[in-house]
């Protein structure tokens, strides 16, 4: 016998999961690899990678219907790639 219960979420939540869904097929879409999720103090921290580069996302959920999200990408240990950080926040964008 299946078993059947609402899942409940708060608007707050709604939007989280949202931009979190848009940020990994973003990921997807470039051809990136998400290595894993995980919950800070602040909200949530994905963890992806290609070859030659590290990309964090860092989503923080500010009001019920604002996520502030920011994305780093490393090329090599002192060096970042903003072009590409850049393009994964407008890919998530346009996926929303």
């Amino acid at each position: 016998m299946m078993q059947r219960r609402p899942v409940i979420l708060s608007i707050e939540e709604i939007a989280a999961v949202s931009v979190r869904l848009a940020a990994s097929a973003a990921l997807t879409r470039m051809g990136i690899k998400a290595d894993s999720t995980e919950k800070t103090e602040s909200g949530e921290l994905i963890k992806a990678s290609t070859a030659s580069r590290r990309i964090e996302i860092e989503l923080e959920s500010i009001t019920a219907s604002a996520t502030r999200m920011r994305a780093t990408a490393k090329n090599g240990a002192p060096l970042y790639d903003s072009p590409t950080a850049t393009e994964i926040i407008l890919q998530t964008e346009k996926l929303i």
